[in-house]
């Protein structure tokens, strides 16, 4: 009863002679152990008949800030997700032991010469996480999921651009690290209800709830591919840019559709009437689907997909975090032009958030792939360095006169998709895509789809980037403009000004500025005009 567990178990592992003892409970605070001290006592019990076996354990004094990214430990005290895992050897030190001479039964003789060896502490972690921006932009992933009804979970990524250095990274919704087996996800206690209401047996609802465990434990923004949509137009755009076949002022017509080959199924754009005429500024403005498909037959599946490989779209990113997928493509053999035109705006190609968010940061930061990491420095027990991180440029892709017009560009999209933040000078582009391959798209089996936009600031001079992805919402609404742009200003408009990026106003701004009206309820006349 002091410990909550299964008295007819107890009972059952007392009466098996084949075993020496059986572990009641494991992870028992302090206060119920001496809960259980006192009943021994009581009852006349000795450390023969029941035994508590001190360890220590983490505590985690942030509960479920930045879970993802930190992981947890097991009951032995290795280090099973995230940091925990991937730094175990580091953060685990040496257990400190004794050596002595000990009869058949296990007592110590008497006599016998001891050794003892202190234990080592493990080493200290510091992250480039900031907690201020993790705080920000969990909060806001909570509040996309919730009221869009993201079903497959969202999640986000807050970099420097210039160095690779992960400021933020989360996905919603998390867990407690204080408790990691507790389920938090409302969709999935849901699921579980259902199963139950259905009268699934005990032994499919402990698998499923298992599954459901082992799945929001994960890290999304690394360990699960999905497919851009229209963010990856940015890849598209700046390939073409680079080898001079395209310029910002090339024209593109779009009649709502077109048809690759003859014979096949015709490609649409979202705008079924079409956009007429277009410079290039305006087409990736619109998100124009047959424009660029157009840039991608200019450049040819070859150099498609050389620069896919070189803005590191074909490999691992090397973050220093377990479990990263690698990403699905369709390689240069296979793509016709039917392929490349749906490569070319983002279809097909699966990648996960952190490859598209470093590929993306390379296009602005004056061309360079950078590797991003999550710990800043290693310091032993004493506070000193025992290692240290540091910016690692993989590659130039691209010049840095393109990746200026880039950077330009995106300013402008900006200004015109709904994340214009007064006061700052903001670029970015966001994302809808189908997730052709696990959905039929019929009545019994409706489409799903992911909302993306991916921004950074300032757009004249690059120095924070931010993805934010939502894997299926279900509220009604599901454009990368309605779903992770007004979550993304948010994050925004509350990070940069404590980054010191301060809001500088045009005369226009100012004139359209929004004011605070002071309460004048109750008050005579003169004093509401004086107020």
């Amino acid at each position: 009863e002091l410990l909550g567990v299964d008295y007819s178990k107890i009972k059952t592992a007392c009466a098996d002679t084949t075993k020496q003892y059986y572990m009641v409970k494991r992870k028992v605070e302090k206060p119920e152990a001496n809960e259980i001290t006192a009943f021994m006592n009581e009852n006349g019990l000795n450390s023969d008949d029941i035994y508590l076996w001190p360890t220590s354990k983490r505590y985690y004094p942030n509960d479920s800030l930045a879970s993802n990214i930190i992981g947890f430990t097991n009951f032995d005290g290795d280090g099973v997700y995230g940091l925990e895992a991937y730094y175990d050897d580091y953060l685990s030190g040496t257990d400190g032991k004794a050596v002595y001479a000990v009869a058949a039964d296990g007592r110590k003789l008497q006599n016998s010469s001891d050794a003892y060896y202190s234990a080592v502490d493990g080493y200290s972690l510091v992250l480039t996480l900031d907690e201020v921006l993790q705080h920000y932009l969990e909060k806001n992933l909570e509040l996309c999921v919730s009221q869009h009804q993201v079903i497959n979970r969202a999640c986000g990524i807050i970099m420097n651009c210039n160095t690779g250095a992960v400021l933020a990274m989360a996905t919603a919704p998390s867990f407690d690290l204080n408790n990691p087996s507790e389920l938090k996800s409302s969709f999935d206690l849901q699921t579980l209800a259902e199963m139950k209401e259905s009268g699934a047996t005990e032994e499919d609802l402990d698998a499923k709830e298992a599954s459901l465990r082992e799945q929001q434990w994960k890290n999304k923004a690394i360990t699960e591919l999905y497919i851009p949509g229209s963010v990856f137009k940015v890849i598209t755009s700046s390939a073409a840019l680079e080898e001079n076949l395209i310029t910002l002022n090339d024209t593109f017509n779009c009649s709502g559709s077109v048809t690759v080959v003859e014979g096949t199924s015709p490609i649409h754009c979202w705008k079924t009437s079409g956009h007429g005429s277009q410079s290039f500024v305006e087409a990736i403005t619109n998100s124009c689907n047959p424009a660029f498909i157009e840039i991608g037959r200019r450049l040819g599946s070859e150099k498609f997909f050389d620069y896919f490989k070189a803005y590191g779209l074909t490999e691992r990113t090397g973050i220093d975090l377990p479990a990263e997928a690698t990403s699905y493509y369709q390689g240069v053999e296979g793509m016709g032009p039917v392929e490349l035109a749906s490569c070319s705006f983002g279809q097909t190609n699966k990648v996960t958030p952190l490859e598209m968010i470093t590929a993306y940061a390379a296009v602005i930061n004056g061309g360079n792939l950078v590797t991003p990491y999550v710990v800043n420095k290693i310091v032993d027990n004493d506070g000193n360095v025992v290692m240290t991180k540091e910016k690692t440029i993989k590659r130039q892709v691209i010049s840095e006169e393109t990746s200026e017009l880039m950077c330009q560009t995106l300013e402008t999209v900006a200004l015109s998709n709904g994340a214009y933040i007064k006061g700052y000078h903001v670029g970015g582009k966001s994302g809808t895509s189908e997730k052709l391959d696990d959905y039929a798209g019929d009545e019994e089996d409706p489409m799903r789809y992911v909302a993306s936009y991916c921004c950074f600031a300032p757009a004249d001079d690059p120095e924070v980037i931010m993805l934010i992805m939502a894997d299926e919402p279900m509220s009604g609404e599901y454009y990368g403009s309605q779903i992770a742009v007004p979550y993304s200003r948010k994050v925004m408009e509350e990070i940069l000004p404590y980054l010191g990026y301060y809001p500088e106003y045009s005369e226009e701004e100012v004139r359209n500025m929004d004011v605070t009206i002071p309460f004048v309820e109750d008050m005579t006349i003169n004093d509401a005009k004086q107020a």
